[in-house]
């Protein structure tokens, strides 16, 4: 079976919007929830111990639902000095009713006596198909610091309180193009671009 659409698992407009500028480098085209009858399903519950774990359980999750290929990504801000957290609980930091700049406020008062500023992004895509148990997955990393306070308005999640070394802006204060060129997931979604035969070759086997 070969397959040239890959299902998006995820509704989070900014990531659609950074994976479908891979679709046309690849040669495939990336579909959303929206083009499904997804309404009906139950988000999948996210109890891996790894971002990848996580990253599989949302693609195995859509693909088997809609019997095609599915890419999902996991996430997370990482802060040294909390030993690694928000990190897998970077989307329910604080509590399922608080919004991003809830979180980003939640987050800055934790760190208000704290010198050590160093945090990362970290994120990782999996790839897999309905009818098979393999998967492919690259990841990526981008170093920086947490702010003293919100700045910016762009972007998401944390971006307005985190600022990538050697730059004086936050990730909220720089275009989405600028972004989408040295985030996490771009750094991800470019070693998967770059891996395009082993992609096709797994999309086809």
């Amino acid at each position: 079976m070969s397959f040239n659409k890959i299902l998006l698992a995820s509704s989070n407009v900014g990531k659609i919007e950074e994976f479908k500028s891979l679709g046309p480098p690849l040669g495939l085209e990336f579909l959303t929830l929206n083009q499904f009858n997804s309404l009906s399903l139950a988000p999948p519950i996210e109890r891996g111990s790894s971002f990848l774990e996580n990253a599989l359980i949302k693609a195995r999750y859509y693909a088997q639902a809609f019997k095609t290929a599915a890419a999902a990504d996991d996430s997370g801000l990482c802060v040294l000095a909390l030993n690694g957290a928000p990190g897998l609980g970077s989307a329910r930091f604080g509590g399922p009713n608080l919004d991003d700049r809830a979180r980003c406020l939640q987050l800055l008062k934790l760190m208000e006596s704290i010198s050590d500023r160093r945090a990362y992004f970290y994120s990782i895509v999996a790839l897999v198909r309905y009818d098979s148990p393999g998967y492919l997955f690259w990841d990526g990393y981008l170093d920086g610091l947490i702010t003293e306070k919100i700045e910016g308005d762009y972007g998401f999640g944390y971006d307005p309180i985190f600022k990538p070394l050697g730059s004086e802006l936050t990730l909220a204060q720089i275009s989405i193009e600028e972004k989408n060129s040295l985030s996490h997931r771009a750094i991800a979604l470019e070693a998967m671009k770059n891996d395009v035969e082993q992609v096709r070759a797994f999309l086809s086997d």
